[in-house]
């Protein structure tokens, strides 16, 4: 029985709630405030709305996600087999002090912009001799990549990847 009553008075609180005209009224006027033209003008971390009664920062257009916080991965034109193909083609083997190519694997981060640009780029680990200088070099020379989208939307995100070097 009181099982029963507790959800009849869910039920009327539930009910309550969606009725109220301020409700309604405070929802549709907080709509109407959010246009294009306000998140263009004002600074987006100052942009505030109210829903469901909490107030709420509009979304930073700058934030930069990481790559599984996204609905569709960036792609490199073409496929992960032409991103290797890119690498192996521009990227020049360092050489050791002895003369021979030297080998190892590099872990370079960056992200790629909404454009598809690619910016800040870092080295994570290298295995010296240049190695890092000229991963950097060779990323920074990359076509635009298909930008990661959320919500329909292009987005900046952060991108990180091996680059193996045989020595050959």
């Amino acid at each position: 029985m009181r099982l029963f009553l507790l959800l009849i008075l869910l039920f009327a609180m539930t009910n309550f709630y969606c009725q109220n005209s301020e409700f309604i009224t405070n929802i549709v006027g907080t709509n109407q405030n959010l246009t294009s033209e306000n998140l263009k003008t004002e600074d987006p971390k100052e942009v505030k709305y109210t829903y469901f009664g909490l107030t709420m920062n509009a979304p930073d257009p700058n934030r930069i996600y990481a790559i599984d916080e996204i609905e569709k991965k960036p792609e490199f034109p073409g496929n992960e087999v032409a991103l290797k193909a890119f690498i192996k083609e521009n990227f020049k083997t360092p050489i050791a002090s002895s003369g021979e190519k030297v080998s190892g694997t590099i872990f370079a981060s960056f992200v790629i912009e909404k454009d598809g640009s690619v910016s800040e780029i870092g080295v994570l680990h290298d295995y010296g001799h240049g190695s890092g200088d000229e991963a950097i070099r060779v990323l920074s020379q990359m076509p635009k990549w298909i930008a990661g989208k959320n919500d329909s939307s292009a987005v900046r995100c952060m991108y990180a990847m091996p680059i193996v070097c045989d020595g050959e």
